[in-house]
């Protein structure tokens, strides 16, 4: 791991870091962290993970991915009661060099939070494992993201948790073959 923090932890702030060529580029167990204006380049199974209420914003995370045996390789993971990936350029998430069955790659995986503002693009499948430029679990809300993927690449822009739980309002999701799937959606979501 580039940078981590276990679960005892809580508050930690990692600002204008470049962590290359890890597993995980940063790793923040615990809550209230904040990730901000980083750059997370060639870590081979995700760039940033965060837990609790932390916040992940205006990172650069690219080219993610090609650990062997993983099934995924996401640009961040968030996972925990008000936390928050606002603002994030993702570009280029793929398992592509990963070993065995289908494989897909996630631009940001969220549970329990806010993804708001951010841009995402190059986003790989392989076999018959959807991608995902947003995975959203939990109460979950999607707001004024970009997604594009290559033309016909199979899975879904934004894949929320069942319409009771996650709110899609004015994303924009190109190249996917499901555009927005099992949210509410709200305001002008835009699917090419």
């Amino acid at each position: 791991m580039g940078i981590s923090a276990g679960a005892s932890r809580h508050n930690a702030i990692v600002r204008n870091c470049r962590v290359q060529g890890f597993k995980r580029g940063v790793v923040l167990f615990g809550g209230g962290h904040v990730v901000e204006d980083n750059h997370l380049d060639l870590n081979t199974y995700n760039g940033i993970y965060v837990t609790g209420d932390s916040i992940a914003r205006g990172n650069v995370v690219t080219d993610t991915g090609g650990r062997p045996n993983e099934v995924y390789a996401d640009g961040i993971i968030a996972i925990g009661p008000g936390v928050q990936v606002i603002d994030n350029a993702i570009r280029g998430v793929s398992p592509a060099g990963n070993v065995g069955g289908d494989r897909a790659g996630r631009g940001i995986y969220l549970n329990a939070g806010l993804a708001q503002g951010n841009r995402i693009f190059g986003i790989v499948a392989s076999g018959s494992h959807g991608a995902a430029g947003i995975q959203l679990l939990g109460k979950t809300i999607a707001r004024d993201n970009l997604v594009q993927a290559p033309s016909g690449t199979a899975g879904a822009g934004i894949s929320g948790a069942g319409t009771d739980l996650s709110l899609c309002q004015d994303n924009t999701v190109q190249g996917f073959l499901s555009g927005i799937g099992t949210c509410q959606l709200a305001g002008a979501n835009g699917v090419q």
